[in-house]
């Protein structure tokens, strides 16, 4: 028989994963959308004010820049996650103080609806740009000549993801498999699990070759995991050949609710579609003739000011190597 500490203690986890879920995506899809950045930065606005007492006047630390640089491992980042922790565990014990419900089921349900679409669009933003070659490119001929000591460690990463084309479809198809399969109630544990091991393998990539974007991929990972977590044990337990008991129906509603159902999940595909569309869309253009001297050259004999400088390992001004590229 469950104890009454351990019924309030079920009650705050659960609570402060529901509150902490809708802190993390907020405000999706609206984050996702194209030409929506005004949108998104308004309802924004309050957590950055919060971010910046936090973190600058209560923590004491400087002037925190709130625009994004390109990383998302900066000081403002990580108050953040500590503003979202803190709102979240508070809400979770007001919400306990006022409310003596035990479970909140289509609360719940309706949470990893909204995860599951929100990791759907991050791995599908993530796959096809993978797939269509925009996150990665052919190796720059420069890059042939640089040398290993001067690279920096994510430089050395995207040089390794640049030379193999076939390598980065693969990841990139790894994605956007999981992505799809989230979309479905039936398939969502599996594209978690998908997910879960794929963003295993870019955290550890973003944490060993120093990428910025420790956070976001750690976020998209715990998302994850916490959406395969209900039906893992069933997973683990089919896995070793044990029987089973089938994944439960959804229980129907009225006509007209299922009517609105549909049309809310069409038109959240149709929004992820659209966000996916105008972001990897662009395109490079069309395809460019090589020039005949378009490669890599080593410099033979060369001539400063008339006078020829000798190949000497001490020269800064000597030229060892040349690249021409489109």
């Amino acid at each position: 028989m469950t104890s009454w500490r351990e019924a309030v203690a079920h009650r705050l986890w659960v609570r402060f994963g529901i509150v902490l879920g809708i802190l993390v995506v907020y405000p999706f899809p609206v984050s996702m959308l194209p030409k929506f950045s005004l949108i998104d930065k308004l309802a924004n606005q309050p957590f950055t004010w919060l971010n910046h007492w936090v973190g600058e006047g209560v923590l004491g630390l400087a002037p925190m820049p709130d625009s994004f640089n390109g990383s998302g491992d900066r000081i403002y980042d990580y108050i953040s996650v500590l503003v979202l922790v803190t709102l979240a565990i508070l809400g979770a014990a007001i919400w306990t103080a006022v409310d003596r419900r035990a479970d909140h089921p289509r609360l719940v349900a309706g949470l990893r609806i909204v995860l599951r679409y929100y990791l759907a669009g991050v791995m599908l933003s993530y796959g096809f740009s993978k797939i269509l070659r925009s996150q990665y490119s052919d190796l720059a001929i420069a890059r042939y000549s640089e040398e290993l000591g001067g690279m920096s460690p994510m430089r050395l990463l995207w040089t390794f993801m640049d030379y193999s084309k076939p390598y980065t479809i693969f990841g990139g198809l790894a994605e956007a498999i999981g992505g799809v399969l989230l979309l479905w109630r039936r398939t969502a544990t599996l594209g978690a699990l998908i997910v879960a091991a794929v963003m295993t393998n870019v955290l550890m990539l973003n944490l060993c070759y120093d990428v910025p974007v420790k956070l976001f991929s750690a976020q998209c990972l715990i998302i994850a995991i916490a959406l395969a977590a209900p039906r893992l044990r069933a997973v683990v337990a089919a896995a070793m050949g044990y029987a089973t008991a089938e994944v439960p129906p959804r229980p129907r509603m009225s006509s007209r609710w299922e009517l609105a159902r549909w049309a809310a999940r069409l038109t959240m595909v149709a929004l992820l579609g659209w966000g996916l569309f105008a972001e990897l869309g662009g395109g490079s253009g069309g395809a460019v003739a090589d020039h005949e001297l378009l490669g890599g050259w080593a410099v033979d004999t060369m001539a400063i000011d008339g006078v020829e400088r000798p190949a000497l390992l001490g020269d800064a001004e000597r030229w060892k190597t040349i690249a021409a590229a489109d």
